[in-house]
């Protein structure tokens, strides 16, 4: 993974999570600016998802779990295009809390990508 795009995403997740509490608090449904701007924090992880799968086909994938990190990676691509297909259906105060909530989902996990990349703390490994 590279740690600079890890970096970006997690701030880009993170602006985008309080934009959309801001909205929702406001009354307001998502505007362009913000589902654009969830396009492209998607694209960002979609060019880290390839760059993982090109480092784990070449041997030097993640140093924790690999069948963790898959999993992780297979759900965070899909978190952003729900949150953005369902505000762009519904278009209310709540559709700006859930591009919140799926911006907040997809801060945490991808920092956990990031950990199980570089052999942080594992669930049900040994010593837990």
């Amino acid at each position: 993974m590279i740690d600079a795009v890890v970096l970006v995403l997690s701030v880009g997740a993170t602006v985008l999570t309080v934009w959309g509490l801001v909205a929702a608090r406001r009354g307001r449904a998502p505007g362009r600016a913000m589902l654009w701007t969830g396009a492209g924090l998607e694209l960002l992880l979609l060019g880290q998802a390839a760059v993982a799968v090109v480092l784990m086909a070449t041997g030097s994938g993640p140093v924790g779990s690999t069948v963790l990190f898959v999993s992780y990676l297979a759900t965070v691509v899909c978190v952003l295009p729900l949150a953005v297909w369902w505000a762009s259906a519904e278009r209310d105060r709540w559709s700006s809390a859930v591009v919140a909530v799926a911006a907040f989902t997809v801060a945490a996990m991808v920092l956990r990508l990031w950990d199980v990349w570089r052999g942080g703390v594992q669930i049900g490994g040994p010593g837990g």
